[in-house]
This record gives structure tokens, C-alpha cells and sequence, in this order.
């Protein structure tokens, strides 16, 4: 996939609902994050999201490609991403995280990620964006990045 392809960041909008349930209900893309849901239960999850305000969309030529999600966790924003394995390997996920630690509030906040060890892929992701690794009680890895 070419680099000059333009990715750009938009909140998650309800033209996102078969994008969103496609990757909740994906066996694949789900295997760090917990069970795949059923359509149901990611239309329903959809919903709260749209609601919350808290999910992005990183769109190549306006189609979804990657869901960017920020949690707040007391002091921290827990951020992640999820995009579909047919999108895997093209730097999509490299690229969309790093337009948006470049956005406000991400840019100024304390910044948590939780991840499972075996997600080799979003750890690398992490530590080349400036996330150090935290010593965590949890199953997950953990990785924090004070603003800058």
C-alpha cells in the first residue's frame, strides 16, 4: 500500500457501524483484546460507543481502515487500536497511531497502554512511539508515555 495514500482522523460516525461490528465479532482481531462478540453484542457496544465519544476512526480514502479508542483510567487515557487482518501489514496501524498522538487531548495527556505479552505488534508499536515499559501487577504488558 502506498504511502501516499491519505490517511486522515474523524470520530467514530454511525456510517462506521459495519466496520465497527465487523472488527468486535473478527476471531482474529480480537485474540489480544477478549472474546469476539456477537453481532449483537458489537452493534450494542457500537452504540455506547457513539454515545461515549471516545473512539476515532483513521479513514484511507474515506473508508475505515483502523478504530483508535481512548479510555480514561484515573490520571492516565488508555488509548488502543484494532484494524482487520486484510489491513494488516501495511503500515496503516504505524501510521494512523502516529497522526494521532499528534491530536489533542492525546498529544497532552499521560498516556497508558495495556496489551497482551504475546501482542508483539502493538508492544513494538508502543516502544517506537516513545512508551516505556511499566512493571504491572496484571497479566498484560504495560506501557506509559508522559506528555511531551
Amino acid at each position: 500500500m502506498s504511502d501516499q495514500l491519505r490517511l486522515t482522523l474523524r470520530p467514530l460516525a454511525e456510517s462506521d457501524e459495519a466496520f465497527y461490528v465487523a472488527l468486535y465479532s473478527d476471531e482474529l482481531t480480537m485474540r489480544f483484546v477478549a472474546a469476539p462478540l456477537s453481532p449483537s453484542a458489537a452493534l450494542a457496544s457500537f452504540r455506547a460507543a457513539i454515545r461515549r465519544r471516545c473512539r476515532h476512526i483513521a479513514a484511507l480514502e474515506g473508508q475505515p481502515r483502523v478504530l483508535l479508542s481512548a479510555d480514561r483510567r484515573g490520571a492516565w487515557l488508555e488509548i488502543g487500536l484494532m484494524l482487520l487482518p486484510a489491513h494488516w501489514g501495511h503500515r496503516l496501524a504505524t501510521r494512523a497511531f502516529a497522526l494521532w498522538l499528534s491530536e489533542p487531548p492525546i498529544a497532552s495527556a499521560p498516556l497508558l497502554i495495556r496489551t497482551a505479552e504475546e501482542n508483539v505488534a502493538m508492544r513494538k508499536l508502543a516502544e517506537r512511539h516513545g512508551f516505556a515499559r511499566a512493571d504491572s501487577a496484571e497479566s498484560l504488558a504495560r506501557y506509559v508515555r508522559l506528555p511531551v
